[in-house]
């Protein structure tokens, strides 16, 4: 281990006196913090939105003063923002943060900017996630393409390989020197990050921070992953420009080609209902809705009470449409997971969107929960308005009357669900295991090319 340890000190010293290095930390300095800038004013306003819109739905019940003007108010039950988005945004917002009852006649409606085929979206937007995969894995390749051939170049060729050193050593050594000298702007970079994100938002500071240490691990062995490629094809080569020209090739095809390849082959096998899809089935179930409402009693109590339970009854069908349609996004993020591991780009991502809680399963879970909540309240709006309505028949007066607004109390908030501790350290852990095995692989690749390469 000592020459390995030697071979890699020579190549921490060579590479951080390089100008390369220079631009590759300038780089990740950049854009991770550019990101994470951009994460955290996405983040403030939709925070600003969610409590915004709760703070004038809330006076707007405080303005009702009796159950008619009811028929045009709406309540809403509405998703917090996750800070896990600044990290791994993946598919959050696919579903959407709100779901609405217009009024109490009605039930819960999901309104979603649901698109076809979304589990495609599980590479989401500008964010750290996005720059490991496809910035730092170029930045490795960059750093090792000329890893045998630079010693030809740069004249140390002979000294290296006629002195003790075996090729074994040599090749560990350059791998792990070169993985040591990118190690340095990640963890510079996560740090800065994680400073201007606590910065900007510090009531999220202990879930920013877990989530920044998540990211680091994940991204130091994905960038040892890399590292070990670029190694590995440079023993193969005489000349960088060739070693450089195969990198870019296999680098497309790892990061872009397979990954879209696997996401298609999930969404095909597990297809997600288009819009048209959904609407068509909802209004099946409408219609079915509207024409219980021929058997309804005359009587005005009665008729409510009978409006409460087609509303159970049509909020569970409308419940099972949106199971249909939700359960298929999990098992797309199953289908990935099973083939994902052709790529070390897939296993990233989906540990870090499953410890994020933006994947697709945590995202279903997430949204069924704010179904939950409303339809629970839509209960207790219909119970106690027929309630409300049947001491005022007793009493002989009209219509309930409320002086300070209905008392329905606060508008429900739904903290944001992501999955347990358990389920969450399980996908990080897989992620983990996924990239260590492709870091195996490359490294015994490497030795093993190691030993044939000429050096003359």
């Amino acid at each position: 281990m000592r020459k390995v340890f030697l071979v890699a000190g020579k190549e921490i010293h060579a590479s951080v006196r390089s100008l390369r290095f220079v631009l590759v930390l300038v780089i990740t300095l950049v854009l991770f913090i550019g990101a994470t800038v951009l994460g955290t004013n996405r983040y403030n306003l939709t925070k600003n939105s969610y409590e915004l819109t709760v703070r004038q739905q809330a006076a707007s019940f405080a303005a009702v003063k009796s159950y008619e003007p009811m028929l045009g108010v709406f309540l809403a039950a509405y998703r917090t923002p996750n800070p896990g988005t600044l990290i791994a945004s993946g598919i959050n917002q696919l579903i959407g943060d709100t779901f609405y009852i217009y009024n109490v006649n009605n039930p819960p409606q999901l309104k979603s900017p649901m698109i076809h085929n979304s589990f495609s979206r599980l590479h989401g937007d500008y964010d750290i996630l996005t720059i490991v995969a496809i910035v730092i894995s170029f930045l490795a390749l960059l750093l090792s393409y000329d890893a045998f051939p630079g010693e030809k170049r740069d004249g140390t060729t002979q000294l290296l390989f006629s002195g003790p050193v075996g090729r074994a050593s040599i090749a560990l050594g350059k791998v792990l020197g070169l993985s040591l000298t990118l190690f340095i702007p990640i963890v510079l970079s996560t740090i800065a990050s994680a400073l201007t994100a606590v910065i900007a938002i510090p009531d999220e500071s202990p879930a920013i921070l877990a989530g920044m240490v998540v990211m680091l691990i994940l991204a130091l062995l994905y960038a040892a992953v890399f590292i070990s490629l670029g190694v590995a094809v440079s023993a193969l080569t005489h000349r960088p420009f060739r070693s450089l020209a195969a990198l870019l090739i296999i680098w497309i095809a790892l990061v872009f080609v397979l990954p879209e390849l696997i996401t298609a082959a999930a969404t095909s096998t597990h297809p997600t209902p288009t819009d048209d899809d959904f609407s068509n089935r909802y209004r099946e179930v409408t219609m079915q809705y509207i024409q219980g409402f021929q058997s309804f009693p005359q009587d005005r109590i009665e008729r409510r009470a009978a409006w409460f339970e087609l509303t159970k009854w049509y909020q569970g069908q409308l419940r099972l449409v949106w199971r249909d349609i939700a359960n298929n996004f999990v098992r797309q993020e199953e289908f990935a997971w099973a083939w994902g591991w052709f790529t070390p780009v897939m296993p990233l991502k989906l540990a870090a969107t499953s410890y994020s809680g933006t994947n697709p399963a945590t995202e279903v879970s997430s949204t069924d929960s704010v179904w939950d909540v409303v339809v629970r309240y839509d209960e207790y709006i219909q119970q106690k308005i027929v309630a409300d309505m049947e001491e005022a028949r007793r009493s002989g007066g009209g219509m309930p009357q409320y002086e300070s607004g209905i008392p329905w109390g606060e508008i429900p908030k739904v903290e944001f669900r992501t999955d347990g501790a358990e389920k969450r350290l399980g996908a990080l852990a897989t992620g983990c295991i996924a990239l260590l095995g492709w870091l195996v692989l490359l490294v015994v690749i490497t030795v093993l090319l190691s030993r044939r390469y000429d050096p003359r």
